[in-house]
This record gives structure tokens, C-alpha cells and sequence, in this order.
């Protein structure tokens, strides 16, 4: 008897999921409950929050003495040259795929936090959507590389502007969340 890909795939999901909110200290189904309550734009800020604490307690381990380190560490920023996914990458402590990803979810987070319009309406789609077509790959590759799913010729569509995963970039943004 063959198992389902989508069991396979929910099993998966979920032992990933709960192991990650034991480590950073969430409560069994915070992420899920985060993903079927809140909006977009509360959503990203929250995941955002999220991937940037996980990358500051890696760090702290992946130099020693976390205790000591994460107060300093906690006071980097994400980005740039001399932010904690640099530091991260130079230290080999996440793959380039799941550090693209930190990246990608830090951009999406910057338009959204920077922009007042944002907080009431903000829908990730209508942001990918929107982006110009180099722009919108860069930010696809980045969210599908980390995308599990059993039929990788399904993530693609055309649309108007430029291809969308068929699926929500919300979901695709929580499992990518789960790799960092």
C-alpha cells in the first residue's frame, strides 16, 4: 500500500512545525493559529519576528555562550554587510536557500512595516503580484526553493503580471519560515 504525498507532506509539516515552536519557546499551534487568524500584513510582521529570533539564538549557539551573546545579537539588524544573515552566512549555519528566504521575508516585511497604507489591507499576493518581473523571480525562487510540495510542476502559473504559486504565498511563506 502507497502512502499519500499529502499525507506524507501533512506529517511532515507537522513534526516540523511543533518542533519549531518548541524551540524558540511558542506554544503548540501559535504558528497555526497565526496563519488562520491574522491578516496578511500581521502575519508577515509576525513571522518576520519570528525567523529574526530563531537567527539570533542560532547565532548565539553557533558562536558559543548564548546567554551572553543574544542581548548583543538581538541588537543587529537583519540585513546588510554586517547584519545576522551575513554574519549567519559566514559562519555556514544556514544554507543559501534558507538565508535567500530570510532575505526575500525581510524585503516583504520592509514594504510592509514602512508603509502606513499597509497595516489595514495589505495582501501579500497583491504585493508579489505587483512586482516587476526580475524583482518577482528573485522573490519566487526564493520563497519556492524552500516550498515542499510532491508535484514541483504545479507551483507556477501564469497570471497578468507575472507567474504566482497557485498556492497561498502565506502558507508558502509559513513552510519556507520553518526551514530557517
Amino acid at each position: 500500500m502507497s502512502v499519500d504525498k499529502d499525507d506524507d507532506f501533512e506529517s511532515y509539516r507537522r513534526q516540523r512545525l511543533r518542533e519549531f515552536e518548541s524551540t524558540l519557546g511558542l506554544r503548540a499551534g501559535f504558528i497555526e493559529d497565526l496563519i488562520q487568524q491574522d491578516d496578511d500584513w500581521s502575519f508577515v510582521i509576525k513571522a518576520h519576528a519570528i525567523v529574526e529570533a530563531a537567527i539570533t539564538q542560532l547565532l548565539a549557539r553557533l558562536i558559543g555562550h548564548p546567554e551572553a551573546l543574544e542581548k548583543f545579537l538581538s541588537t543587529l539588524s537583519m540585513g546588510g554587510r554586517h547584519g545576522k544573515i551575513a554574519f549567519v552566512r559566514c559562519l555556514g549555519g544556514l544554507s543559501d536557500s534558507e538565508l535567500d528566504f530570510a532575505e526575500a521575508l525581510g524585503t516583504i516585511r520592509n514594504h510592509t512595516a514602512h508603509r502606513v497604507s499597509n497595516v489595514e489591507g495589505f495582501s501579500l499576493t497583491g504585493y508579489l503580484k505587483s512586482l516587476e518581473r526580475g524583482e518577482f523571480e528573485r522573490m519566487r525562487r526564493a520563497l519556492d526553493t524552500l516550498f515542499y510540495t510532491p508535484n514541483p510542476d504545479e507551483i507556477v502559473v501564469e497570471t497578468e503580471k507575472a507567474p504566482t504559486n497557485p498556492r497561498s504565498p502565506l502558507v508558502t511563506c509559513f513552510y519556507a519560515s520553518l526551514r530557517v
